[in-house]
């Protein structure tokens, strides 16, 4: 209906993805395919550092898919690796749901659609760098899980330094969620149902062993961070001064508009949140709060 490429004469690139990014990507399915260095380009003005732009645009695990795609179908590329990223938040989403609430068929398909086709997830497909997060998020919030009620700390720590791989500017915000669905879960699931073996002082010790499981999902990420890292100190972490006092943003009422269909506004700072994952969610959120 959008006639994209190969159904018209539109493609997926807009805004910086169009102006930035792409070029990006065909360097990366260039060293692929040609072979090349990831630390060091001439391609830049007079010669310099790569793997910055390839810690924040270019660390998706997904990008590998731009080697099967010849040189002329980079724009093809980036749209079917962008439905492969939205495809995957639903497959992920789907065995998170399936694995931990088991509501049926239907209703595990319906949910891992209003996941993956979140306004978020549509919106930031010209940042197409952003997206891996929500397809580890899932997976993740059941390593999570599994590391509280069972120990199990393997799927926690994978899932977590995929995330920050991929992009550590989403990964830092992914990590200040970690910390607020412990505190979610412990509260809303009490006794039993988190702490099946009767562990004494469960929460403290729960506690403990995310932040220390945490740490080494950063660690292992360490290789991509300290690559941007040295990019970053060439100058342009102090490209601005940021101010991180507190301050309302948007009017609450305001914000609740964004629950509704169409609500997108702009990309840009004076824009609201994407927070629109379907009309079945405003139903189901005071539902949540009523039912016992």
């Amino acid at each position: 209906c959008m006639e994209i490429h190969p159904f018209g004469n539109n493609s997926v690139l807009m805004l910086d993805l169009q102006a930035q990014y792409i070029y990006y990507y065909e360097e990366i399915r260039n060293l692929l395919t040609e072979g090349g260095s990831f630390l060091y380009s001439w391609k830049r003005t007079l010669g310099g550092e790569f793997m910055g732009i390839i810690a924040y645009y270019g660390a998706s695990l997904y990008n590998f898919i731009f080697a099967i795609f010849p040189e002329n179908m980079t724009a093809d590329a980036m749209m079917f690796i962008n439905l492969m990223k939205i495809g995957s938040m639903g497959l992920t989403f789907g065995i998170y749901i399936h694995k931990t609430r088991n509501p049926g068929e239907m209703k595990t398909l319906a949910l891992s659609c209003m996941y993956a086709l979140c306004s978020y997830a549509v919106v930031q497909t010209l940042d197409p760098m952003w997206l891996d997060a929500l397809v580890y998020l899932p997976l993740m919030i059941l390593g999570l899980e599994s590391l509280i009620k069972e120990r199990k700390v393997l799927l926690y720590i994978i899932s977590l330094s995929l995330i920050i791989m991929a992009n550590y500017y989403i990964g830092y915000m992914v990590c200040i969620y970690v910390a607020a669905y412990f505190f979610f879960y412990m509260l809303a699931f009490k006794g039993s149902a988190n702490n099946p073996r009767n562990e004494r002082a469960h929460f403290s010790r729960s506690f403990i062993r995310i932040a220390l499981f945490s740490a080494l999902g950063v660690a292992i990420a360490a290789f991509v961070i300290l690559g941007a890292y040295y990019s970053l100190s060439f100058g342009k972490n102090t490209f601005s001064s940021p101010n991180f006092t507190p301050k309302a943003k948007f009017e609450v009422l305001d914000f609740l508009t964004k629950f509704l269909p169409g609500a997108y506004d702009t990309v840009r700072p004076e824009g609201l949140p994407f927070v629109y994952t379907g009309l079945l969610t405003v139903i189901l959120v005071p539902i949540f709060f009523l039912s016992k």
